[in-house]
């Protein structure tokens, strides 16, 4: 379930990308939607090159043990402008959210080949919720996630 970050979480950004009210859920926009579309709270004029780290003001709790979340850019962003994300395909894993020291807020950064504008309220990313599966044989964790991006080590 999507939700939106705590306000005061929000607010660390200083009102830079929007007010806590211009949060909207993430959602589906047709029945046989795969990505749950992502929606800019602010204007963003980008500029080709250059790399932009956007809170989407958003975390997310799975259902399931066995889910996780993958973040894209619209394909017809990609498409018309050469969007891409900085880390590749994001994995926001199940127990991103909520954890000792993180509470699971989803930062999207990107680039762009091309100028482009982003208005507030568009869509530029979706999340596509999957599932994964633990080999058989494995050699179990032994590590809690304690934090966010880059918390469980190398």
């Amino acid at each position: 379930m999507f939700e939106k970050v705590s306000e005061s979480e929000w607010n660390k950004f200083g009102g830079k990308y929007g007010d806590y009210e211009d949060i909207i859920i993430p959602r589906r926009s047709t029945t046989y939607s795969a990505g749950y579309d992502f929606f800019s709270t602010c204007d963003i004029d980008v500029k080709a090159g250059e790399t932009y780290v956007i809170p989407s003001g958003i975390k997310v709790q799975f259902d399931y043990v066995s889910q996780y979340l993958t973040i894209f850019p619209r394909s017809s962003l990609g498409f018309k402008y050469g969007m891409k994300l900085s880390n590749t395909i994001p994995v926001i894993d199940n127990d991103y959210y909520g954890n000792e020291n993180n509470e699971g807020h989803i930062l999207i950064s990107f680039s762009s080949d091309k100028n482009f504008k982003i208005k507030k309220g568009d869509k530029f990313c979706q999340g596509v919720v999957m599932l994964f599966e633990v080999l058989g044989g494995e050699i179990p964790p032994t590590k809690t996630r304690t934090g966010g991006i880059g918390s469980t080590g190398k």
